[in-house]
Formats: structure tokens, sequence, C-alpha cells
């Protein structure tokens, strides 16, 4: 299996875990690419929506480590990368409704076959 395939199994696993909580699911895999589409700037691996709080998920996979190593992989440049990513998506029409929502970043691990979420990482303001 390749490390996309097991990145995508583990954000199904994740999406199942938050619905059985009550979220709803707007989106995954949200992407944001330059206007000429040549690149990626950012993306988002969940969304979802609960009670007027919009929840960024960032889903991370790995067979073997440390929880410790793959927190450290959550660095200032990646959250600033899903912050852009997220300003992208509120400014989308269709997605116009969630600027009242409060939002926050998740962090949810797959490591060693145990699941870690690290529910309020951060908020995030809205513009």
């Amino acid at each position: 299996m390749s490390t996309v395939s097991r990145g995508r199994s583990a954000e199904e696993v994740i999406i199942s875990v938050y619905k059985k909580n009550g979220y709803h699911l707007v989106v995954n895999n949200f992407e944001y690419r330059s206007q000429n589409k040549s690149g990626r700037l950012g993306e988002i691996d969940c969304i979802f929506s609960k009670n007027q709080i919009l929840v960024l998920v960032e889903v991370k996979f790995r067979q073997k480590g440390s929880l410790d190593y793959v927190l450290q992989q959550i660095t200032k440049a990646k959250i600033n990368r899903i912050y852009k990513s997220y300003q992208y998506f509120l400014s989308k029409n269709e997605n116009y409704f969630y600027r009242n929502y409060q939002t926050r970043l998740d962090v949810a691990i797959i490591c060693d076959k145990k699941l870690s979420i690290f529910n309020n990482c951060c908020y995030f303001d809205n513009f």
C-alpha cells in the first residue's frame, strides 16, 4: 500500500470517528492552489462542523515511531499553510456562512496502530 493510500485510509478512520461524535463532514482534502493551478499552496485534510464550530483536522499516519516525533512535524510553517488554506476556504462563495463560526485546529494521529486526537491545538480568527 502506498503512502498516499495509507494516508487516505487514516483520513477515513478519522472521518468515521468525528461523524460518530456528531460532526458533519464539510469537505476532506481541501486544496489551496495557486491561480495558475501550477502548485499546491496548502491543504486541509478534513473540515467538520458542529454547533457553530468549524473544526480543521490535520491527519498524520505513521506505522512506527514516537508520537512526539509526529507532533514535531506540526510546525509553525505547517499551521500557517493550514491557516492560509482556511482563509481561501472562507473566501469561496459557497462557504461564506462559515465566517460566523468559531474555528479550531485539531491534530489526529495514527501511530503504531493507536489513535490520538489533540483537540483545540489552536483557534483561528475569521477575517
